[in-house]
């Protein structure tokens, strides 16, 4: 009797969060739904009628974020404020937390339902994942928000992800690898199956976070991760464990929860986002310090820690060593690709030329034009596109005093989303661009 009574509380717990995450990914759904038909509806208010010059800005959350501060919006009032002799509309086709892959996938619809004179693009951001996302483009469940919905309920809710920060809309990956030149098609993703006493045992941990009761949910999770199982499954585990040490406040062993997820993937989006937050806390400076400088004797050629290492030490005000890591990351990014994005960019130019339609390509702010135009290097003269740089625009907000008007978050000191002042700047650069490219 016991026993089928416990069963039908673990029932009902289990019935509960099942609940809880569809409740999760409804409001991510709606809420991206929400955004998208608020952007809609600014565009189709943004029409001017027949006789003006169209253009559509496309990109991710960097084009799509800031409403009627947003750069395409900003871009619309300072082309008709500079040019009298022409009416000008901009439509917003940012999308948040999109990759190159994504953007590509709605361009031809875009053009045919917008029929554009020009089409604005700043993309690449979101681009590390690719090749994995290419690879599993056709999977249903892997597009869910909730994501990696693929073995049955109870793996669903393992692998749901409710990461904070800038990249909150993006959801892990079962595997990571940074861009490489050639795509290897013979991966395969294995995957153990996980005992069901663990599962339980994941599922009281959540409980106890949520009743906020962090020490003893540490146990469960300390225990869990000291387990050999299936891979997932224990990065969902050291995830949940620096939740709760997070709650704790015990930052040192947090750092350790960090350093595995690191080592296993570099761009960890928990891990990245979470360092972020700690570098603007003092007392954790000498823990982050020295993680990233441990993993960086491991790796020394990863843009991704010397963009972090170099980001913190603006944070704390050290110029001279932010700007010795920032310049790494620069030199490193001039000398390799993103293949995948290349290979987007040159669809986009192949798409526009197709449609007689004209392309400005952003690139981001305070980022060198260097890698767009090695990506777009060899297209002959028929193609018709100009490349804008903001850079040398940005340079107020390589000031570390200066640097909060500009950008609201930081990407390696050089990929903020913009303020409104920000985006500005990079409004009024792309319309002169546009411009004198229409003389």
């Amino acid at each position: 009797m016991l026993m089928k009574f416990n069963y039908k509380i673990l029932a009902r717990i289990v019935f509960r969060i099942i609940l809880f995450f569809v409740f999760i990914e409804m409001f991510l759904r709606v809420g991206g739904w929400t955004s998208l038909v608020l952007q809609d509806k600014r565009n189709q208010s943004n029409l001017k009628g027949v006789d003006t010059y169209r253009i559509i800005c496309i990109g991710d959350s960097n084009t799509a974020l800031g409403g009627e501060h947003s750069f395409p919006r900003q871009l619309d009032v300072i082309l008709n404020k500079l040019d009298k002799n022409r009416k000008y509309e901009v439509i917003n086709k940012g999308l948040p937390a999109a990759s190159s892959v994504e953007i590509l996938e709605n361009v031809q619809k875009w053009v045919n339902e917008y029929n554009p004179n020009m089409v604005v693009s700043m993309m690449g951001a979101n681009d590390r994942n690719d090749l994995v996302k290419d690879k599993r483009s056709a999977s249903l469940l892997y597009n869910l928000k909730v994501s990696r919905l693929v073995e049955g309920v109870l793996l669903k809710l393992l692998n749901f992800k409710s990461d904070k920060g800038i990249n909150q809309l993006l959801l892990d990956r079962e595997i990571s690898s940074k861009p490489v030149e050639k795509e290897d098609k013979n991966i395969k993703i294995e995957r153990e199956s996980v005992d069901p006493e663990y599962v339980k045992l994941l599922f009281y941990g959540l409980k106890l976070i949520e009743a906020k009761e962090y020490a003893k949910a540490k146990l469960i999770f300390k225990y869990l991760v000291s387990q050999d199982t299936d891979i997932v499954f224990i990065d969902r585990a050291y995830k949940e464990l620096g939740t709760c040490l997070k709650a704790q406040g015990k930052i040192e062993e947090l750092i350790s929860v960090f350093k595995y997820l690191f080592e296993r993937y570099e761009y960890s989006v928990f891990a990245t986002d979470e360092i972020r937050e700690l570098c603007k806390n003092r007392e954790s400076i000498t823990f982050i310090e020295r993680l990233l400088l441990t993993l960086l004797e491991a790796k020394p050629d990863s843009e991704h820690f010397n963009g972090l290492l170099g980001a913190c030490y603006a944070e704390w005000g050290d110029d001279a060593k932010s700007e010795k890591y920032i310049s790494k990351v620069r030199r490193l990014r001039n000398n390799s690709v993103n293949i995948s994005l290349k290979k987007n960019y040159l669809k986009l130019a192949d798409i526009l030329k197709k449609n007689n339609i004209k392309g400005v390509f952003v690139q981001y702010p305070m980022r060198t034009i260097e890698s767009l135009e090695i990506m777009l290097q060899g297209l002959n003269d028929s193609y018709d596109f100009v490349l804008v740089e903001n850079k040398d625009n940005f340079k107020e907000a390589l000031k570390p005093d200066k640097y909060k008007e500009y950008f609201t978050d930081r990407n390696y000191n050089d990929l903020g989303h913009c303020t409104p002042k920000g985006n500005y700047i990079l409004a009024e650069n792309t319309a002169k661009v546009i411009l004198k490219r229409l003389k």
